[in-house]
């Protein structure tokens, strides 16, 4: 059960069932230490079969997988923190502005200091509620079906709030972007 070949397989084998592989249930499982399926996953990600987080795997796909908000906001926490920091400086004295959902979002409204009176959308209920904690800020929440994974709502009710609202600024994340698809978008690198 130990052998490395065997590991391997079954590793890119649960990742395809169930998405996410946690490191050390698999060390529990292989009765392996964490540094051995940390090494695996290296040799794994190298072969560009999984991409590698804190604790975890999740396969590589054309498409960027959603996991749990929860579990983003662990991934890549100091450069989101940076990103974080530098959108909040762009708020202005009363602005109004519509806020995304996401975990980068969410460094995001912590580093928030109201200056002046804001109006903020969004469709994310932690954002929502973070917002409402804060002097400064009046929060709105679209409405619609709750996504789990992301503590959002995402539908044509959400959709349709949208066309009735203005805002001056946007503030969004994404889980990735291709620069090879995504035609010529050199000045943006």
């Amino acid at each position: 059960m130990n052998d490395i070949n065997f590991r391997h397989q079954y590793i890119k084998d649960q990742l395809e069932h169930k998405g996410i592989i946690r490191v050390q249930e698999l060390a529990d499982k292989f009765g392996v230490t964490g540094a051995t399926i940390r090494r695996d996953l290296r040799i794994l990600e190298s072969q560009r079969a999984l991409q590698r987080g804190y604790g975890h795997a999740v396969p590589v796909k054309g498409k960027a997988m959603d996991l749990p908000v929860s579990e983003k906001s662990r991934l890549h926490s100091f450069e989101k923190g940076k990103i974080a920091k530098a959108a909040a400086g762009l708020i202005e004295e009363n602005d109004s502005f519509l806020i995304t959902s996401g975990s980068t979002i969410d460094a995001f409204v912590r580093n928030l200091d109201a200056i002046g009176s804001h109006n903020v959308v969004t469709a994310s209920i932690q954002v929502a509620a973070a917002l409402a904690e804060k002097n400064g800020f009046n929060a709105f929440i679209l409405g619609g079906k709750v996504v789990k994974d992301s503590m959002s709502v995402r539908d044509n009710t959400a959709i349709e709030e949208l066309r009735h609202i203005r805002c001056n600024k946007l503030f969004f994340g994404c889980d990735g972007l291709d620069f090879q698809g995504g035609g010529n978008v050199s000045r943006y690198q």
